[in-house]
């Protein structure tokens, strides 16, 4: 019922109401008027003096009354019309869009400060809702991360010694849309840090969609700070066979190398054709030296996500993986044979959520480990 009608229905029941009320009254007026003349106990001048009392008696209460009941009325009339427009406003996704974008979030605000209190709701819509509604972050669906451990890189000669370091494979892809910002600058941003400590504060910002330590060895670290961006990029083509495709069309990349890593620069133009409020399909796959001393990887989701698909995989079968996982769901890691650690989530997860996979030494390296210590 639309505001209109519930006041038209108002004033038409205040309207009845009335007219039954002085219609009692003037048929109690002549039935008492009638009896009076044919019982002979009144005159003209008595009638008279009655008829004027009695208005004077019925005029206070009757407007009274009209008081009482029109403040009744509105009152009721005013719940009624604050729970239609709630009950629309809640419900009615089309009336909600004829609202401005400020008047939809002071909405949303309004709404989770009222279910969870004004302090704990002001600082859920602060750090996680606003920044959605400003556009700052996108979502993104389908997500498969599947991580491949070596022990050495198949087919191919490089400087990182086959007995310090592991060779990881990545295959990663996922659905999710581009914003403005995104489809004005054309450019996608991979980036890769010698330092772990540096790793979010140097590659953050709108463009980078994805981001991985490189644990390297000092002398290896060295060498690359000192490669050009055509010798790294050599390097990134060949050894570490890295890839990206937008709806399964290959991009091609720059390499800018610097102190605390290097960036690939994918450029869009030319390749497809950017559409906002569209979904694409990203694909990374690569490879990459790691240390055997360095017995962890991190699995990061760092995006508002639905349905999650992470497999880990280590070709040492003398290890263990442990994974620590950081999701809302506690069953959802499952243990594969061959050394195998799954994680399947079909809901969303929130950003900040992953898993650290972490191993132990094999039994005779870790001997050897400790024994070094005791010498030392």
């Amino acid at each position: 019922m639309s505001r209109f009608d519930v006041r038209s229905e108002s004033a038409s029941s205040y309207r009845n109401v009335t007219a039954l009320f002085i219609t009692v009254l003037l048929l109690l007026f002549g039935i008492i008027i009638l009896t009076n003349v044919l019982l002979g106990t009144i005159s003209w001048e008595s009638f008279y003096m009655d008829v004027m009392t009695s208005l004077i008696g019925i005029m206070l209460p009757l407007v009274l009354f009209n008081v009482i009941y029109e403040k009744v009325t509105r009152r009721h009339q005013k719940i009624e019309t604050a729970n239609s427009v709630a009950e629309a406003l809640m419900l009615d996704k089309g009336v909600l869009s004829r609202f401005s974008e400020g008047a939809r979030k002071g909405f949303i605000k309004n709404s989770t400060e009222s279910l969870l209190g004004e302090r704990a709701g002001g600082m859920l819509y602060m750090t996680l809702i606003r920044p959605y509604l400003e556009n700052k972050y996108h979502f993104r669906r389908r997500f498969r991360y599947h991580i491949s451990y070596s022990l050495k890189r198949n087919g191919m000669e490089t400087s990182f010694p086959e007995e310090d370091y592991y060779w990881v494979e990545e295959d990663l892809s996922f659905y999710r849309s581009l914003n403005i910002f995104q489809l004005k600058k054309r450019r996608v941003t991979v980036g890769f840090s010698y330092w772990e400590s540096d790793l979010e504060e140097l590659f953050k910002g709108e463009g980078v969609f994805f981001r991985e330590n490189l644990f390297i060895g000092s002398s290896q670290k060295e060498r690359m700070q000192q490669m050009t961006n055509e010798e790294l990029q050599q390097f990134v083509e060949e050894v570490m066979q890295f890839s990206f495709a937008l709806d399964e069309k290959s991009l091609p990349f720059i390499v800018e190398n610097s102190e605390n890593g290097f960036y690939l620069q994918f450029d869009m133009s030319g390749t497809i054709e950017a559409e906002a409020d569209r979904e694409y399909k990203f694909h990374y796959h690569f490879h990459m030296p790691q240390l055997k001393t360095i017995r962890k990887f991190v699995s990061i989701v760092s995006e508002p996500t639905q349905q999650v698909d992470i497999l880990f995989t280590h070709a040492d079968p003398d290890v263990r993986i442990v994974p620590v996982p950081f999701f809302d769901d506690s069953e959802a890691v499952s243990y594969l044979p061959n050394n195998i650690v799954k994680i399947e989530l079909d809901q969303w997860v929130l950003p900040r959520s992953g898993c650290v996979f972490i191993w132990d030494e094999p039994e005779a390296e870790s001997v050897s480990h400790v024994q070094e210590e005791r010498i030392g």
